[in-house]
This record gives C-alpha cells, sequence and structure tokens, in this order.
C-alpha cells in the first residue's frame, strides 16, 4: 500500500509540472531580424531596407542650421543584427545604438570621443539632432533622418575609407 501511494504521489506531482506555460521570449542570434528578415517583415524591398546599412553617410543639411555645413560628418549603420551605428563628427567619433522598425527609427546610448574642438556647435547640434530622430526615408541615393518636430538632417552616400573613424 504504501508504494501504491508513494507512486501515486509521484504521478500527482508530475502531472502537476505538465501545464501550459508560455515560453519565456529568449533574445538569441537565432530570432534577431537580419536587414532581409525586417525588409520582408515590413513589406519593403529588401534593396531599400539594405541600402541603409553598411554605407557611409556624409552630412549634406541640417534643417535647424543657420549656416552652411563645411565639415566632415557622418555616419554608418551596421548590418549585423546587433543595432549599432557609428561616425565622425567633424571633430570627435562617436557610435551608439538604433532599433529599427520599417521606417521607425530610434537611436540611443550615443557617446562619442571628446577631443578639445575650436567650434562644437555644429556637433552639440548634430548629437541632439541624432539623439530625437524617429524616422528615416531613403529617396535617391540620400539618407533623410528626421526628429519629433519634423526637422531634417540630409545625407548622401560616401565611399567607406575615405574619412577616418
Amino acid at each position: 500500500m504504501k508504494t501504491f501511494n508513494f507512486l501515486l504521489l509521484v504521478f500527482i506531482i508530475s502531472a502537476s509540472g505538465c501545464k501550459n506555460r508560455p515560453a519565456k521570449e529568449v533574445h538569441t542570434a537565432d530570432n534577431i531580424n537580419t536587414p532581409t528578415e525586417h525588409a520582408v517583415e515590413t513589406g519593403k524591398t529588401i534593396m531599400e531596407e539594405a541600402s541603409l546599412f553598411d554605407r557611409q553617410w556624409l552630412l549634406l543639411e541640417i534643417d535647424n542650421l543657420d549656416a552652411e555645413i563645411t565639415k566632415e560628418i557622418w555616419i554608418r549603420f551596421d548590418s549585423g543584427g546587433e543595432g549599432r551605428f557609428q561616425g565622425f563628427s567633424s571633430c570627435n567619433s562617436f557610435f551608439g545604438n538604433y532599433e529599427l522598425d520599417g521606417s521607425i527609427l530610434k537611436m540611443s546610448d550615443i557617446a562619442s570621443t571628446k577631443k578639445m574642438c575650436l567650434d562644437i556647435n555644429l556637433e552639440d547640434l548634430f548629437y541632439k539632432n541624432l539623439a530625437n530622430t524617429i524616422r528615416f526615408e531613403l529617396p535617391e541615393n540620400r539618407l533623410i533622418l528626421i526628429d519629433h518636430q519634423g526637422d531634417r538632417m540630409v545625407f548622401t552616400e560616401t565611399e567607406i575609407g575615405n574619412n577616418r573613424l
């Protein structure tokens, strides 16, 4: 009888552990969307989506800047699935993270080197606009980053390797 009660107890304990529980979402390299998968999900062609990545974008204009841009400022979005970007802002190198959902683009954890520069007003404005970016557009070999107020930063593609990091 003791053996029967023991087996019954083991069965009840085992059966109670078999409830359907939602699986925890685990972020691994296997379930992070690649640019191609993201393009399929968002309905964009792979070329439209991929053209943002692994290209060096040179800043041409900033909407809320009254002067002409005469300094070298560029950004590059890596496609490796880690959501990283990097660039050069006329005096300092910078880097950070991005999140992409269709044309929605959010930048975070922006950091830069801290070299002593004569005029950092342009850099400060660039970093502010970068941090406030909420979406992007890719018309005719241009990258346009747009903030929550509609202010734009317009870039053109440039050769990787011409500029330093």
